[in-house]
């Protein structure tokens, strides 16, 4: 019941085809575009996401696969990510989360802040049959060097 809601919530069958979108931020460079591209490289990656956190607003995106609802996506965990801060400090951490993985029966959902300001972070939504979770983090966590 709780995979079919954040399914639900995060993905749809009216998915995007198997290009980049263009970031809506014209002054956005091509070191973005190749980070994102480098997401689609990962076994099982059907998205990623750079996502404005406090908007929830889609920045860009590389989509490999039909099905991920990338702009419900990106407002959905943009929620979760505006917690982060909460979560941190209740829970007592002297340093903060380096990411945060949701899973449903299907799919990985892997939320990256990008600098150290938390105004964006990166998703990463994986086949969950197809992926390989350690070689996913690696990846992702190498698009977010490249992005800062």
């Amino acid at each position: 019941e709780t995979d079919a809601a954040i399914e639900a919530l995060l993905s749809s069958d009216a998915g995007t085809g198997d290009a980049v979108r263009e970031p809506e931020d014209p002054r956005a460079t091509e070191t973005m575009r190749e980070a994102l591209e480098q997401g689609r490289t990962l076994e099982g990656s059907l998205a990623t996401l750079l996502v404005e956190t406090a908007t929830g607003n889609l920045i860009a995106a590389a989509i490999g696969a039909k099905g991920v609802d990338v702009e419900v996506a990106a407002a959905a965990t943009a929620e979760l990510a505006r917690q982060k801060p909460r979560v941190e400090e209740r829970i007592g951490l002297k340093d903060a989360f380096e990411e945060v993985l949701l899973t449903s029966a299907r799919r990985y959902y892997l939320l990256r802040p990008v600098g150290s300001d938390g105004r964006m972070f990166l998703l990463l939504v994986l086949d969950r049959t197809k992926a390989n979770l350690t070689a996913a983090q690696e990846g992702l966590a190498a698009i977010g060097r490249a992005l800062r």
